[in-house]
């Protein structure tokens, strides 16, 4: 197991004359004041986001996002996305190709920083360029080597 980044700090919040521990990954209240995170979820994340050297997350990301329990346990087919980049670059030709994709779940500027860098480490990116509000990101890459599902996948963890 590899050490993290950051210091294992709690943030804390004072309420009704009492501190409130909260999660490092989203900012939640934790249970029980021992605790670091609020869920395996958040743990699971922060230490992924960590060890992939992507720590500058913490100093942009709004104060408190959605837990990460529930969009880890969900499972996703991410077959579509095959099809899709097979699609873009047959219609791109001699083009660099491009495929644009509605993202579920961006909660503030730091998931649009953290999905940008996990895409630009992806062999064969190109550009990403994310709209928070609208939820839709468009990207070009270098054929043939980007994989649209590995990056669906590494982004989804």
């Amino acid at each position: 197991m590899s050490s993290l980044s950051l210091p294992l700090e709690r943030p804390a919040v004072l309420k009704a004359s009492h501190r409130r521990i909260l999660c490092l990954h989203c900012g939640t209240p934790v249970a029980k004041p021992e605790d670091t995170f609020c869920c395996s979820g958040c743990s699971y994340v922060y230490r992924l986001i960590n060890d992939a050297g992507l720590s500058d997350y913490y100093k942009i990301k709004d104060q408190t996002t959605a837990p990460a329990e529930a969009a880890l346990a969900s499972g996703r087919d991410f077959s579509w996305i095959e099809k899709a980049q097979k699609a873009a670059e047959a219609t791109a030709g001699d083009r660099t190709p491009e495929l644009c994709l509605d993202v579920q779940g961006i909660s503030c500027a730091g998931c649009v920083w953290l999905i940008e860098r996990v895409f630009t480490r992806q062999a064969g990116a190109g550009r990403a360029e994310i709209n928070a509000q609208t939820g839709q990101m468009r990207i070009t890459w270098q054929k043939p080597a980007f994989a649209a599902l590995v990056f669906a996948r590494t982004a989804r963890r």
